[in-house]
C-alpha cells in the first residue's frame, strides 16, 4: 500500500518498507500523482530537480528506481522484470491496483458514495465515506507541497475532500441524524461553498434553530455579494423560501398542494390526473415515461419550492444536450401529478427548417383539450392550434 494523503509512507504484506531519501521518495510519489500512466524520463528529471539537473541526473535517477524496485518487491528473483515500478518507453510507470494507492482509491470512494446517495442508500453512503476519510494523516503530497507537479494534485484532491465533507452530512441527513451535521467549521473555512451552506442550514431547521438556519444563509448571501458580486444559486434561494414557509419538503413529507383549487368533477375521470404526452409525429421524438431520477436532488427541491408558491410561476430548466433536462422535468411533472395536478408536455420537432409556428403550445393545448375539452366557443377560437387541418388566423 501506498500512502501519499499525508507523510509518503510504504507498506508491503503490511510491514513499513523504507523508500529512502527524498529525491527517491519524490520518484514514487510523482508516479502516484501520474495516476497509473507513464512519467518520461525528461519529465522526471525536470521536476525531481526543478528544472536546474545535474550533469548525471539520468543515472541518479536509474538509480533511485533500481533501489526502488528492490524496496517495492523483496522477493522479485534476480533477472525477472519488475512489475510494480515498471520501465515503459519513454519512462516508468506504477502497476498498482486502485486500492493499493491510497489516492487512487479515495476518488472511487466518493464516487460510490456519490451513486448511493442518489440512490436514496445513505447507510451504505455513510460507511464508504467513513472508509475514504480514514485514508487521510494530513496533507496530500505534504512532503512535495513545493513542488509545481504536486501542486495541481494536491489541489484536486483536497477539492474531493471538500465534496466529501459535504456527501456526509447529506447522508447524515438522509438518515435522520441531523445532530450529527457538523459544518459550521467547514462552512466558516469555506463560505463560497453554497452546497455545503445549504446543508448546514437545513440540519438547523431540522433541528429547530430556524433562526439560526435563517442567518446562516443571510450570512452566505452577503459573502456571495461582497466576495462576487452575486446571489445565492437557485438551490438555497429555495431552502430559504422553504424555511420561511416550513415547507413540509424540507423534512422529507410531501409538500403540500397551494394555489388555485379547481373544483372537481361529479364523477372523475382516472386518467384526469394522468401526464399527457402527446401522440409521436412526423421529426418529433416522443419522450419516454420517466418514473425515478438517480440525483437533481436540489434540481427537484427548486422546482416544487417554485410549485408551492402564490400566483403565476415560471422556472426556465437550461443546460447542454443529454444533460438530462427532459428526464428532470417529466419526474417532476409526475410528482404534481401525484399531488393532483393537471399536466401537458408541448415539444418541438427535431427537424430541418424549425419547428412549425407555436408548435410547442398546440401540443399542450391539445394534451388539455382531450382531457378538460373546452366549450364549443373557446374550441373555435383554439381551433388552429387543436387541428392540423384547420384554417390559420386566430
Amino acid at each position: 500500500m501506498l500512502r501519499v494523503l499525508g507523510p509518503l509512507q510504504a507498506e508491503i504484506d503490511g510491514r513499513p518498507a523504507d523508500l529512502g531519501p527524498f529525491r527517491q521518495r519524490a520518484v514514487v510519489a510523482r508516479l502516484v500523482a501520474a495516476g497509473g500512466h507513464v512519467v518520461s524520463t525528461d519529465r522526471f528529471i525536470d521536476d525531481l530537480w526543478r528544472g536546474q539537473p545535474p550533469p548525471k541526473a539520468l543515472a541518479a535517477l536509474q538509480v533511485y528506481v533500481s533501489n526502488l524496485r528492490r524496496t517495492l518487491e523483496p522477493d522479485r528473483r534476480p533477472r525477472t522484470p519488475a512489475t510494480v515500478l515498471v520501465s515503459a518507453a519513454p519512462g516508468y510507470l506504477l502497476r498498482l491496483a486502485d486500492d493499493q494507492v491510497d489516492a487512487w482509491l479515495f476518488p472511487r470512494l466518493i464516487d460510490s458514495a456519490a451513486t448511493a446517495l442518489a440512490a436514496g442508500d445513505g447507510g451504505r453512503a455513510l460507511g464508504l465515506l467513513d472508509r475514504a476519510f480514514a485514508l487521510w494523516q494530513g496533507q496530500a503530497y505534504a512532503e512535495f507541497a513545493d513542488d509545481e507537479w504536486a501542486e495541481p494534485e494536491a489541489a484536486r484532491l483536497e477539492e474531493l475532500r471538500l465534496v466529501a465533507v459535504e456527501y456526509r452530512a447529506e447522508a447524515l441527513l438522509a438518515l435522520g441524524r441531523n445532530a450529527e451535521v457538523d459544518l459550521e467549521q467547514h462552512v466558516r473555512a469555506h463560505p463560497l461553498r453554497e452546497n455545503a451552506v445549504r446543508l448546514l442550514a437545513l440540519a438547523l431547521y431540522r433541528a429547530g434553530r430556524q433562526a439560526d438556519a435563517l442567518a446562516t444563509i443571510r450570512t452566505a448571501r452577503e459573502t456571495l455579494a461582497e466576495e462576487l458580486g452575486v446571489d445565492p444559486g437557485p438551490a438555497l434561494r429555495a431552502l430559504e423560501a422553504g424555511i420561511l414557509a416550513h415547507a413540509g419538503f424540507l423534512h422529507g413529507e410531501e409538500p403540500p398542494v397551494s394555489g388555485p383549487v379547481t373544483p372537481e368533477p361529479v364523477a372523475p375521470d382516472p386518467a384526469a390526473f394522468t401526464p399527457v404526452i402527446p401522440e409521436p409525429r412526423p421529426g418529433n421524438r416522443s419522450p419516454e415515461p420517466v418514473t425515478e431520477l438517480i440525483g437533481r436532488t436540489a434540481e427537484l427541491a427548486v422546482l416544487d419550492a417554485v410549485a408551492d408558491a402564490e400566483g403565476l410561476r415560471t422556472v426556465w430548466v437550461g443546460g447542454e444536450a443529454g444533460a438530462g433536462k427532459s428526464t428532470l422535468t417529466g419526474v417532476f411533472a409526475l410528482g404534481l401529478t401525484a399531488r393532483g395536478w393537471l399536466t401537458a408536455t408541448g415539444q418541438c420537432p427535431e427537424t430541418d427548417g424549425g419547428a412549425p409556428p407555436a408548435w410547442a403550445w398546440s401540443e399542450v393545448l391539445r394534451g388539455l383539450a382531450a382531457v378538460r375539452p373546452p366549450d364549443d366557443e373557446v374550441a373555435v377560437r383554439l381551433a388552429p392550434l387543436l387541428t392540423d387541418d384547420a384554417p390559420c388566423g386566430l
